[in-house]
């Protein structure tokens, strides 16, 4: 059986910047902030019976606008790790709301990782959440007693969300909605952030009127038979807490044979919502949701748990599944393609599968038994993958809802002073419509069941990109980048460089966070493991670029200092315009010229090798490590032909 546990670590998900001016309404009163009580303004009570439908329509990105006493704000920064509401005063597009209470939000990935060892703050802007009802308990706006702002660190679009949440209703999935909204606080302009609902009373109210007060659990699974555990994952009627409906299909769950999984499942979830979800789940390749089971920081299997989503009791034995945090979607290189998908068991459910850079793992989410239960009969599923394809997910239909959100929000992120910048976000506006072919490519493979063929670099026939699909590029290896850096690989067919496809890795960099924060890798893994090369000599590769260009082309492995900050052996490769054969030899292999960490030696790691990781490097940046708010490096490399020799 397998228990669910606390969920470890986030990676991509809502993470933060501190913002620009957006659009601002006229009639905004330019406030003194530095002594005004936060309580001393009282609302008209004007927004409490609005719509929420009218807000996330709203005809152009509103603007809310809060202020507290100056060291209030400086003190809430200062400890926004505490997640802590305080008291403020609050406008919506120049009209008072009244007493607010508002923090920072977050998680591991989306507030833990803004600061850096010395407890540093690093990022620009970080997701915030409103409380209306905090101080004043029947007060609402728009009918919402909690409001999002994410700040879409990892999401230079500020669409992905968006557009996740849009397509999982369009296939009758219930989902929260989401749009845009500027924020100001003490005329400090914060910027363009997502306006996302909040999952609670009010909205399983709006999506079940006929059953608006059941229970509603935030990453409860089941399959876990601990009262206690359950009870603390319940987040509306706590007060008394009764699990007993919840707990009782975590027991059948739990306890079920093999052989009647699927009978079990079906008399708790609607098993055709669950295929529409897995559906589009699957389609905009949603790696970070519910079939991604962390393991704990110790890599124990009893402890695995999966995340992003909420179980809600919308009949006496029914429990409907609500997806959250859809920022880690529309893109293939997220980390988790070694992970084997939902549909297949694997031979050992206890392996330990590294995602994202590595530091972390997860199990297959085939051990699981409620994913074993969807899987013994996926008829269901690929008739709602046709749907899908056929219907919401067409690629000119997606191309327009692109094309409108972003003509919808252009002039607030070319104002957004703490965002990616205009360049930075129409270039991951078209890496995201270049990736809606190639997620569509991928979904068809799920449904003819025709297998992925990961593309691997193999010690003696090494990879040569001949027989690859666009989508196999992210089978097997890791595309990465920094947040406001843009970089997308594909099969190349228009004048390889040798044979009928090479690989093209096409990237924008952009001034980042930190300086020589500009950066983006391609990790292709090795066939099988790790492989001793020490008996060879080196790696050679046909390589172009667009234009002169330095390519870092690294050995991964366990025994480099400190792969995590990218310290690794390997080379600086001067790649010229026209095509070129180089060589690299294994005895030459060296680390960053600014690494610290010199390790065992590159002996050591050629010894076991598991990876080659290509970074092409930024171009045209200050002494300070800047390239400029408005400058960005755009540019390509060709890569064919590599082979150890």
């Amino acid at each position: 059986m397998l228990k669910q546990g606390l969920v470890f670590v986030l990676f991509p998900v809502i993470i933060g910047l501190t913002l620009p001016a957006c659009r601002t309404s006229p009639s905004k009163p330019d406030i003194e902030t530095s002594n005004i009580p936060p309580d001393s303004l009282t609302g008209d009570g004007s927004f409490i019976k609005l719509d929420a439908g009218d807000l996330f329509n709203h005809p152009h990105v509103p603007v809310f606008k809060v202020v507290m006493p100056r060291d209030e704000w400086v003190k809430l920064k200062k400890n926004c790790r505490d997640e802590t509401y305080v008291p403020a005063d609050a406008w919506f597009e120049g009209t008072l709301i009244g007493k607010i209470g508002i923090r920072f939000k977050g998680n591991v990935g989306s507030l833990g990782k803004c600061f850096n060892k010395e407890g540093e703050f690093i990022c620009r802007k970080l997701s915030m959440k409103m409380k209306f009802d905090e101080y004043k308990k029947k007060n609402r706006f728009y009918g919402l007693k909690r409001l999002n702002f994410h700040a879409y660190r990892w999401d230079p679009t500020y669409m992905k969300e968006r557009l996740s949440y849009d397509l999982f209703r369009a296939m009758g999935i219930v989902a929260p909605r989401a749009a845009w909204a500027g924020l100001v606080v003490n005329n400090e302009q914060l910027g363009l952030f997502g306006m996302v609902e909040q999952v609670d009373g009010r909205f399983t109210a709006d999506r079940w009127p006929e059953y608006p007060d059941g229970n509603l659990y935030k990453e409860a699974w089941p399959g876990n038979t601990d009262r206690n555990w359950m009870t603390s994952h319940l987040k509306t009627n706590t007060d008394p807490a009764d699990v007993s409906a919840f707990l009782a299909f975590s027991n059948a769950m739990a306890s079920a044979k093999t052989g009647e999984l699927r009978n079990t499942l079906s008399r708790y979830v609607d098993l055709d919502y669950l295929a529409r979800y897995m559906a589009v789940d699957d389609g905009i390749a949603n790696f970070d949701g519910i079939t991604a089971f962390y393991m704990s920081p110790k890599h124990e299997w009893e402890g695995a748990g999966n995340h992003n989503y909420y179980f809600y009791r919308s009949a006496a034995n029914t429990f409907t599944l609500i997806p959250w945090d859809l920022t880690s979607t529309f893109g293939l290189g997220g980390g988790f393609t070694n992970v084997p998908r939902w549909t297949i068991v694997p031979e050992n459910c206890g392996q330990y599968y590294p995602v994202w850079e590595g530091d972390i793992g997860v199990i297959g989410p085939g051990c699981d038994r409620m994913f074993r239960a969807l899987a013994a009969d996926l008829g269901g599923y690929r008739k709602a993958c046709r749907e899908f394809l056929d219907g919401p997910f067409r690629e000119t239909a997606m191309n327009e809802v692109i094309d409108r959100h972003a003509a919808f929000i252009r002039d607030e992120v070319r104002a957004d002073s703490n965002g990616p910048g205009v360049a930075a976000f129409d270039s991951a506006v078209r890496a995201v419509k270049k990736e809606i072919p190639r997620l569509r490519a991928r979904l068809e493979s799920f449904i003819s069941d025709k297998p992925l063929k990961p593309v691997v670099v193999d010690i003696k026939e090494g990879l040569s990109f001949e027989s690859c699909e666009h989508h196999d590029l992210a089978t097997g290896p890791l595309l990465l980048s920094n947040p406001n850096t843009a970089a997308s690989v594909e099969c190349n067919t228009i004048f390889p460089l040798s044979g009928k496809h090479d690989l093209l890795y096409s990237f924008q960099f952009a001034d980042e966070e930190n300086a020589w924060g500009q950066w983006s890798f391609y990790r292709i893994p090795m066939a099988v493991g790790d492989h001793d090369v020490s008996g060879l000599t080196g790696i050679r590769l046909l390589v172009r670029a667009d234009d002169k260009r330095l390519l870092r082309l690294d050995l991964d492995g366990p025994d480099n200092p400190d792969p995590m900050t990218g310290i690794r052996y390997g080379w600086d490769i001067d790649v010229p315009e026209n095509p070129t054969r180089i060589e690299v030899r294994f005895a030459d292999a060296s680390l960053v010229p600014w690494a610290k960490k010199k390790g065992k030696g590159p002996q050591s790691v050629v010894s076991n090798v598991t990876a080659l990781i290509f970074s092409p490097q930024c171009q045209g940046r200050n002494p300070d490590g800047r390239l400029g708010k408005t400058k960005t490096d755009k540019g390509s490399v060709w890569i064919d032909d590599i082979a150890f020799f």
